[in-house]
């Protein structure tokens, strides 16, 4: 320290040397100690404010969902046509037809089922009965909300579905609209990522934990670790309960050793709170930081005090040349140059003025190119909104469409408007084959082996170059079941960006998600009104049809007849043979009667080994022809077992309808001469009224 003692006593230079150090010293250890302490305070209210407005707006998202699923819980009450069928099935044996009350239930069914397949967190939809003797907590609940939603708390296995876990509910008590009068309970079972998928948004780290609790404080849900469990009450919950007149509150509490953020916000759906633990302490690291640098800050002091001294100390050296040299390289553009305080004389004033000059300009240049970076940015945004708007807009339209070839029309439409390409394709496969395409231009190799390999990659889009120097994009989506593919190529100045692919791979999955619900729609519809085992019409189906037949014969003034015939000694087949042999049997009877039909005629399965034919505009003698050469046919032909060479024959019954006659009355009439074909000896042909039978019995079976 010679240099400080070189000094002369109480010159100006060690005076300036003592009193920048010292107030240097004391001016960044109390700023360092303020800022802390303001820091600290800050980020608590700011993570306080931002922990309760995600908070609010979860709960939102969770009444959202909540309200959805309770107007489906009133559908059935709502939908005149459910509540007939609610009302129907819920009838005693002794008030209606046991048929009706099945169909009617069957209707329930499918309807509460399609209803489920609309959204994947519903895991089961259930009508149980109103008196049904149990001492289930969830059940009395629903009985006591008297035709009120009635939301129920998780639990570690589902309520009528043991084989679901964490799973929590929506039940109500459906009534008689008319009456007034409970029927049933209806009870709809809901996954518990649910409510986690939604509470995980909130989880800023590793150490906050996310509950759902009730009013008493007991854990409904949970997200993150946690000493306590579902249905657990939190221990704290009675020192700072959530206040009767507020929605959310956020206060500061120490639980254990440990002082934590708690935020709480109620869902006016449920009544459920949904609460967010965290660690003050996680808080507090960032702000903690400002000691460390507050220390760096002190020795930093110390070191440029004693530079600044020894600089005094000594001569001053070329200062201008220095500043010169300085100033040619500012004007050559160098705008990072900067000019070394040795002084705080008027060569360090003008130091002082060279290194804000410079600081100035350098913002000044730092602010136009961040100008234009914003201008650019905020022309990128307007593009993607447009592509957002058209994307919301085609998904829209997409789930209204029910034909597999429209929604495939309806992409091809979209990839223009949203890639503005020269030439597209939309190629959609099912189980391995190409179910539809359509193109715009020429569109190379949709096949399903580049869906496959994209699939199997996880690639979501991939560019190639074609001869013609243009790129052609492929954009891959769907399932195991139902694959999407774009293709379409674009000019070299046209080319789309990260934001377009990803938008156009949300509309070929949403496509592809279309196209396997239109699919399992007609399956479904098919396997409703067809018999399983034949492949012809079931009897509802059958009835159904034969009701508009003879509806529209009275409209037109013209005859309906009706055939029912059914295989002789059908149970002695299955008593000999075996039932696999009967059911070969029925199937080969229908293959026979399906091929000889005229077109227009109605053929289905009337029950067992029985059969209907409804020919519209038929007159008897044309169905007692009819009947005649399909009993021939069924006479002539065989059925080949193993071992066995199996003949048949069958018995017919015909009658025509009467101006205005009801089809059942026919049908009695039909069934009549089929009675009466059996006991003229069987294989045969009886029509209504008594003609002389057609055929005879030919073989014993």
């Amino acid at each position: 320290m010679g240099w400080l003692r070189g000094m002369v006593p109480h010159t100006v230079s060690r005076k300036l040397f003592l009193t920048f150090f010292i107030a240097m010293s004391v001016l960044v250890s109390v700023f360092g100690a303020v800022s802390y302490r303001i820091a600290e305070s800050k980020i608590v209210n700011k993570v306080k404010e931002n922990a309760l407005q995600a908070a609010e707006q979860t709960i939102k998202r969770f009444d959202l969902r909540f309200a959805a699923y309770e107007q489906m819980n009133f559908r059935p009450t709502d939908d005149q046509e459910m509540q007939l069928d609610l009302v129907v099935s819920s009838r005693r044996s002794a008030e209606a037809l046991p048929y009706d009350s099945l169909q009617a239930s069957t209707r329930l069914k499918n309807a509460l089922y399609a209803m489920r397949m609309t959204d994947p967190f519903i895991l089961s939809y259930t009508l149980y009965p109103y008196d049904l003797k149990t001492t289930d907590d969830w059940y009395e609940a629903i009985v006591e909300g008297n035709g009120a939603n009635v939301w129920l708390e998780t639990k570690e296995r589902g309520f009528i579905s043991p084989q679901y876990v964490n799973v929590f509910g929506v039940g109500r008590v459906l009534k008689d609209n008319e009456k007034n009068k409970p029927l049933r309970i209806l009870i709809m079972e809901l996954d518990g990522r649910l409510i986690e998928d939604e509470m995980k948004a909130l989880q800023t780290s590793d150490r906050n934990t996310l509950y759902m609790i009730n009013t008493d404080g007991q854990i409904v849900h949970l997200a993150g670790e946690s000493n306590y469990g579902i249905g657990r009450r939190l221990p704290w919950w009675e020192m700072a309960p959530l206040p009767a007149n507020e929605k959310a509150t956020a206060v500061q509490m120490k639980v254990g050793r440990e002082s934590f953020l708690i935020v709480t916000c109620i869902s006016p759906k449920t009544g459920w709170i949904l609460v967010n633990q965290i660690p003050l302490k996680q808080l507090s690291r960032e702000a903690a930081d400002i000691w460390v640098m507050t220390a760096v800050m002190i020795v930093i002091s110390v070191i440029l005090s004693v530079l600044i001294g020894m600089t005094i100390a000594r001569r001053v050296g070329k200062p201008l040349a220095e500043l010169s040299r300085l100033m040619q390289r500012g004007e050559q553009g160098d705008m990072n140059v900067r000019a070394e305080m040795r002084s705080r004389d008027e060569i360090g004033q003008v130091a002082n003025s060279f290194n804000k000059m410079i600081g100035q300009l350098r913002e000044a240049l730092l602010l136009t190119a961040r100008t234009a970076h914003l201008e650019a940015q905020v022309e990128m945004e307007a593009i993607q909104r447009k592509h957002a708007e058209t994307l919301s807009q085609s998904v829209i339209i997409l789930n209204k469409i029910t034909r597999i070839e429209d929604i495939v029309r309806m992409s091809l439409s979209g990839i223009g408007t949203m890639a503005g390409c020269i030439s597209a394709g939309v190629f959609a496969y099912e189980h391995g084959t190409q179910l539809l395409q359509e193109t715009i231009g020429t569109v190379s190799d949709g096949s399903y082996d580049r869906w496959k390999d994209m699939q199997k990659n996880e690639q979501r889009w991939a560019v190639e170059e074609v001869p013609s120097g243009e790129r052609c994009y492929s954009v891959a989506a769907g399932s195991l079941h139902v694959g999407v593919l774009f293709r379409f190529t674009c000019g070299p100045n046209d080319l789309p960006n990260e934001s377009v692919l990803e938008a156009l791979f949300t509309y070929a999955s949403q496509a592809a998600a279309t196209i396997e619900n239109v699919r399992r729609y007609e399956e479904m519809e098919r396997l409703a009104t067809t018999d399983g085992l034949t492949g012809i019409w079931n009897r509802r189906h059958l009835m159904k049809l034969t009701e508009l037949a003879f509806e529209q014969a009275r409209i037109n003034h013209s005859p309906v007849s009706i055939l029912l015939f059914d295989i002789d000694r059908f149970k002695r087949i299955n008593d000999e043979y075996g039932h696999s042999a009967g059911d070969e049997v029925l199937k080969h009877v229908s293959r026979i009667v399906s091929k000889r039909l005229r077109p227009g005629s109605i053929f289905g399965r009337y029950g067992g080994e029985e059969f209907m034919i409804v020919m519209p505009g038929s007159i008897l003698d044309l169905a007692g022809v009819t009947a005649e050469a399909l009993r021939k046919a069924v006479e002539s032909s065989t059925v080949q077992l193993e071992d066995t060479e199996l003949r048949f024959t069958a018995s017919f019954g015909a009658a025509e309808s009467d101006p205005g006659e009801p089809f059942a009355a026919v049908v009695n009439r039909a069934d009549s001469a089929l009675y009466q074909a059996k006991s003229e000896g069987r294989n045969r042909v009886i029509v209504h009224p008594n003609r002389p039978s057609i055929g005879g019995d030919r073989h014993e079976h």
